[in-house]
């Protein structure tokens, strides 16, 4: 083999290896790319063709750089149409090279594709779906930063998604990520559900949080009544419950609202769900409005329901919380009431005594609200018996819900009147005593 023919060869395989560098070099590979290393494949052939006999040093030049060929040969059969350069050069089946497409491995997962690009499409509508309930939910009301934040990172990946599926230039930037992980090509549409099932999976996550998330937002809701901020409060116990329909709390809390707020209808509707939930509260409130409404056989029906579930959360927990007490308070003084009303006083004076009885327990005092008022019914009662101790416990009656109003306790609409009927009795029996 002469000088000149060594040089020959040596020159077509750096020309052959310089080429190869520079596809896997590029970020992009491109067809351009594709043709010079099958042209310079080309070269090195006729160069071999020129030689009687190559050195073992260029043979394993030769084999390495093939051998690397190969390895890209399905990412340069996907960019080059191989079958219509073949026709247009008259190649033979000995240029394998030229045939790259034809020495792909068909990989089994090949046979697949269609099965994980539908699979992928499917879990996008999905996550399109989820989002879209999401974020109705989450900006169903006023929207603090935890909901920003907790839709705004999906939203922008979903965003994302989108730009590579429908956009060229998202579809190259995937193929350019792909190619700098070395992805082989057969496995991009499996790689390409990966980030859409995680975005399902983060998606789902948040989807079976909302419980958590609604006792968060019902929290912040009771907060923003407490500051006064009673819009603000409504917005989020209603957010509370889009995120959750059986978070009970937020919906006693939305009753309990609309009541204070005058707006009774929404105040009925609301109590009624948390009672058919088991919230002894609610059947207590509900009861008071029905009493309010004259409707006092509904009221008792209710309210002994309401003592019905209060034992058995006391035969199952045992030790009965002070707030419970307080309930229950509430439950005895307007089944008075309500028997009161119906004209039954010996019962009325049965279910007051028992009330006024749990609330003279010091440890349940300070979470009696209207403590006097069970006072102030007894004493009606007695009235309308002409019964002795009226008087006393008008003064009671009084006395409590002063002390109430000395220590700036906000008083609600049913202490008002009681606490101005007692100061008139009151007032009263003292210009009658001599």
């Amino acid at each position: 083999m002469s000088s000149a023919e060594s040089s020959l060869l040596d020159t077509a395989l750096s020309d052959y290896e310089s080429v190869l560098n520079s596809w896997q070099n590029s970020e992009t590979p491109n067809s351009e790319q594709a043709v010079n290393i099958l042209t310079a494949r080309d070269k090195v052939q006729k160069a071999l063709g020129a030689e009687n006999q190559v050195t073992a040093n260029l043979l394993e030049r030769l084999v390495v750089l093939d051998n690397k060929l190969q390895e890209n040969a399905a990412l340069i059969a996907q960019v080059l149409d191989l079958a219509t350069y073949r026709n247009s050069l008259s190649v033979t089946t000995q240029d394998w090279w030229w045939n790259l497409d034809s020495t792909v491995e068909s990989d089994s997962s090949d046979k697949f594709a269609w099965l994980w690009k539908g699979a992928r499409l499917s879990v996008w509508t999905m996550n399109l779906g989820l989002l879209g309930t999401l974020a109705t939910r989450f900006f169903s009301g006023a929207s603090g930063l935890t909901e920003v934040l907790t839709i705004a990172l999906p939203s922008i990946l979903v965003l994302l998604q989108a730009n590579n599926e429908l956009t060229s230039s998202g579809q190259e930037g995937f193929n350019r990520l792909f190619n700098r992980l070395k992805i082989p090509p057969h496995l991009y549409e499996q790689a390409k559900f990966i980030p859409t099932a995680s975005l399902f999976a983060f998606l789902l996550m948040i989807w079976f949080l909302q419980p958590q998330f609604s006792q968060e937002i019902n929290r912040e809701g009771r907060r923003a009544e407490e500051k006064g901020q009673l819009t603000n409060a409504e917005q989020n116990y209603l957010k509370a419950i889009a995120l959750n329909n059986n978070n009970l709390d937020a919906t006693y809390n939305l009753g309990n609202l609309y009541e204070e707020l005058q707006n009774f209808d929404n105040a009925l509707k609301y109590y009624i769900i948390a009672a058919k939930g088991g919230v002894p509260d609610a059947y207590n409130n509900l009861a008071r409005l029905y009493i309010l409404q004259n409707k006092y056989s509904e009221a008792v029906l209710l309210l002994k329901d309401g003592l019905a579930l209060m034992a058995q959360k006391e035969q199952s927990e045992g030790n009965v919380s002070n707030d419970l007490n307080a309930v229950k308070y509430s439950i005895f003084k307007n089944l008075g009431w309500a028997k009161f009303k119906q004209a039954n006083y010996q019962e009325a004076q049965g279910f007051l005594d028992t009330a006024i009885g749990i609330a003279s327990v010091p440890e349940i005092q300070s979470y009696i609200l209207n403590p006097g008022a069970a006072n102030c019914l007894l004493a009606q009662v007695l009235e309308a018996q002409k019964l002795p101790g009226a008087v006393e416990q008008w003064r009671q009656c009084y006395d409590l819900i002063n002390k109430r109003l000395a220590a700036r306790d906000v008083r609600n609409a049913e202490e008002e009147t009681w606490f101005s009927l007692a100061k008139q009795k009151l007032n009263l029996e003292k210009k009658s005593t001599p």
